[in-house]
């Protein structure tokens, strides 16, 4: 899951005087009503003079907004442009301008900028709640997860909303405390307010995943609707509800879903999800010509430099398993751990190098993946595997028990 903090905010929502909907669980639905045209409802568009700092970072914000809405890049370059000449025009004392570079920069996934340029604009104003945001998800995306823990807490004295407790709730499960994470997601959902649909609808989708990896499948779906009702084109959200309805079987309607998150966002993530389905469910070939549209696109934002999408590739070509896709991806792989040693990164590696037959090294990586907390049944099973193939069956039982004791099916379909 993409960690980024949800920027598009919709404020015009009216209070209910009571909770509409009964939920599984303890989960809590949506107490406020939503107007009929929440999906189309446009961001306010400045008009000014680009001579003025102030308005050169208000236009800025707008076109990061419709960027990450839309995943337009030429609206995320224009954002860059007006905050470089605003930070051209006032140098100093500009935290804003910075801040908004700061996001451009980590959409880019060129997080250890992004994080020196937050600490900058937090140095010129303690306690900003966005230099927070941006180093809290930068930080995670690196596998720094002491100093996004640390931030979150800091954040949290002064900010105790959806956004920031669901946040918190991310950097927890990374961390391996599940119990905490959940408990912060529950309590983000039960504070939230009018004006915080964006982190609404992301504080859900946050707590669907978890629930999606522990086969809590009813919850998941509860979570996700009310994401959807409050959210119609949330692209996470969609991508998530197509998961769960590959997980049910119903294929043909999973597919619409990742259909419409990738109409939403362009964000390829969705369609690599939709090559993995057809390969999982008989449909190499498909999937094949599916992953080689999606190496295409990806192949050319890296030669253009536009975003630092090594990983992406490395997914792909992964899940094709081709002996020379194999070697490449791992090749990516390792240059991704130079930058970003978080458990994700850890995990593909041993994944390539298992496939590869490299045992050993696979075996190193998982035991990297492992010290970094995360409580994953795919990652205990691939580590069973691999002791299993090196012939140590005691500790592969060990292992497969831990998997199962997180996910009853360990069968379900897999994705990246």
């Amino acid at each position: 899951m993409n960690t980024f903090f949800p920027a598009t905010l919709l404020s015009s929502v009216v209070m209910m005087s009571s909770c509409s909907r009964s939920a599984p669980g303890d989960h809590q639905s949506y107490r406020y009503k939503l107007p009929v045209n929440i999906a189309t409802q446009e961001v306010f568009a400045p008009s000014g003079d680009l001579n003025n700092h102030s308005y050169l970072i208000e236009k800025g914000e707008h076109e990061f907004k419709l960027a990450r809405r839309t995943g337009d890049e030429e609206k995320l370059q224009q954002a860059e442009e007006l905050a470089k000449k605003s930070l051209t025009l006032l140098p100093k004392g500009n935290q804003h301008a910075k801040l908004l570079l700061a996001q451009v920069i980590e959409t880019r996934h060129q997080f250890a900028q992004a994080i020196t340029l937050a600490e900058e604009a937090l140095t010129e104003t303690p306690g900003s709640r966005k230099a927070h945001l941006i180093l809290i998800t930068s930080h995670l995306a690196l596998g720094n997860l002491e100093q996004a823990s640390t931030y979150a807490d800091q954040l949290i004295k002064d900010f105790p909303r959806v956004g920031t407790l669901s946040l918190r709730g991310l950097v927890l499960l990374s961390q391996g405390r599940d119990e905490e994470a959940v408990f912060d997601l529950k309590k983000s959902i039960e504070v939230e307010d009018l004006g915080e649909t964006a982190e609404s609808t992301w504080a859900r989708c946050v707590l669907a995943r978890h629930l999606l990896e522990r086969d809590q499948d009813e919850d998941a779906n509860f979570l996700l609707t009310e994401a959807l009702r409050i959210t119609p084109e949330s692209p996470l959200a969609l991508d998530l509800m197509a998961q769960i309805l590959a997980q049910k079987g119903e294929y043909e309607k999973s597919h619409q879903f990742f259909d419409r998150a990738f109409a939403t966002s362009r964000q390829l993530a969705h369609l690599r999800h939709q090559a993995e389905l057809n390969d999982q469910t008989g449909k190499r070939t498909l999937a094949l010509d599916q992953w080689g549209q999606v190496e295409k696109l990806i192949r050319e934002e890296l030669a253009e430099k536009r975003f630092d999408h090594r990983i992406d590739l490395a997914k792909v070509l992964l899940m094709r398993k081709a002996g020379g896709d194999l070697r490449e991806a791992v090749s990516l792989i390792l240059q991704e751990l130079e930058l970003r040693q978080n458990s994700e990164t850890y995990y593909l590696l041993a994944r390539g190098y298992f496939d590869l037959g490299f045992n050993q090294q696979a075996l190193t990586s998982m035991l990297a993946f492992h010290r970094k907390g995360p409580r994953s049944g795919r990652a205990y099973l691939l580590t069973a595997e691999i002791y299993q193939k090196d012939g140590n069956k005691k500790r592969a039982e060990v292992y497969s028990n831990l998997a199962r004791s997180l996910e009853s099916d360990v069968n379900r379909i897999n994705f990246l």
